[in-house]
């Protein structure tokens, strides 16, 4: 009954801050939106501002001079080695992105021609203002992610959801425990999840590249950043729910393309699942309890964390660099112009007019450079 009740508590918490953004809003202030929207908007309010910049700079700053040093370096702490040690591509994004917040924030070289165009208000600036909202959704997305994934709530969820599975993605039933996470949670996350329940004999490797491919794409907390930045809070269930039903449908199509480079074979011996007597109610709530049972609630926030680490180190400059040379190439060069003549009649086809056809088609191969492209455009 104990572990029930965690899992019954965590699930609730789980749901209140992640879930209501489809559902409900929440008026505070005289402005209805999302609880995430609304803790985003306090921290950004002038009382709280001043602080969260001075983080954001001791952030952005740590990814510096640990990206440099851990190029000479290695940590006796297996986990600093992870965090900073990578690429030269990957050290030269980093550091590129981190220096765009930092000289954009602090006003610094706008006057002269190069920083006009790497750190302008259409270029730099526009990735700026992004990592102060990514940032932010970051600290409270992974504070809270454990009691979406840790106590129980996505295997309760995804007992309900086998036989689906089964049908319409052809994956093992349990396989909604990490398309849920993927999509949930984060895109990033859920390709760890994969990777590792794929090495543990759980899919063989179509399955994996099944669910990596559909599921691991873009999280909620990236959907809502987007969401916040187009104002799509007040309507954010339409706005996730079509995001849902766009994964549906291109999940259906992707699991029945023949994968010739990836058949049915596992890394290691196949797992089988233990099929429990009860109703599908009565087995989620013993599979819940369980994972709440096994999962230690400090271990549990204590990975979250190191998982929001290298989040911040390995993805949030990485954004503001590659979405900075973007909006550079978009604002400087005819090259998105050209590249999107043959897609625009496409959206002429569709009943939009030539001047929003060409506006879509540009934002679309935009995002071939970085998914948050198109929300800038």
């Amino acid at each position: 009954k104990q572990n029930t009740k965690k899992f019954i508590f965590m699930s609730i918490c789980a749901f209140i801050f992640y879930l209501t953004p489809m559902l409900f809003n929440f008026n505070i202030g005289g402005t209805s939106q999302s609880l995430i929207a609304h803790a985003i908007d306090f921290v950004l309010s002038p009382t709280i501002y001043n602080y969260a910049m001075g983080f954001a700079t001791l952030v952005f700053s740590a990814i510096i001079i640990g990206t440099i040093v851990f190029t000479f370096y290695e940590s006796k702490i297996e986990f600093l080695n992870e965090v900073f040690q990578c690429t030269a591509i990957h050290k030269f994004l980093r550091i590129f992105g981190s220096l765009i917040f930092l000289f954009t924030h602090y006003q610094i070289g706008l006057d002269t021609t190069i920083g006009a165009i790497i750190l302008g208000e259409n270029t730099g600036g526009v990735l700026t203002d992004l990592g102060r909202t990514l940032l932010l959704t970051l600290v409270t997305g992974v504070f809270f992610l454990p009691f979406l994934i840790d106590f129980g709530l996505i295997e309760f969820v995804g007992e309900f959801l086998h036989r689906m599975m089964q049908k319409l993605f052809r994956v093992p039933g349990y396989a909604a425990v990490d398309a849920i996470t993927s999509f949930l949670g984060d895109g990033t996350i859920g390709i760890v999840v994969t990777d590792r329940l794929y090495q543990a004999g759980y899919y063989n490797k179509r399955e994996a590249v099944v669910i990596a491919t559909n599921f691991s794409v873009i999280g909620l907390g990236f959907a809502i950043v987007v969401g916040i930045n187009l104002g799509f809070t007040q309507n954010f269930g339409v706005f996730y729910g079509t995001i849902l039903l766009v994964t549906i449908l291109v999940g259906i199509i992707m699991a029945r393309i023949p994968y010739k480079k990836w058949g049915d074979t596992y890394y290691t011996e196949p797992k089988v699942m233990p099929k429990l007597p009860g109703s599908k109610f009565e087995n989620g709530v013993v599979l819940a309890s369980q994972k709440a049972a096994e999962t230690d609630t400090k271990q549990a926030f204590f990975a979250s964390w190191k998982t929001g680490v290298m989040l911040y180190v390995g993805l949030l400059p990485v954004i503001i660099a590659a979405g900075t040379m973007g909006l550079i190439v978009a604002e400087h060069t005819p090259l998105f112009e050209i590249i999107t003549k043959p897609i625009a009649p496409l959206y002429r086809l569709l009943g939009f007019t030539p001047e929003t056809s060409t506006l879509m088609a540009t934002s679309t191969i935009a995002g071939l450079f970085d998914m948050y492209l198109p929300t800038i455009f």
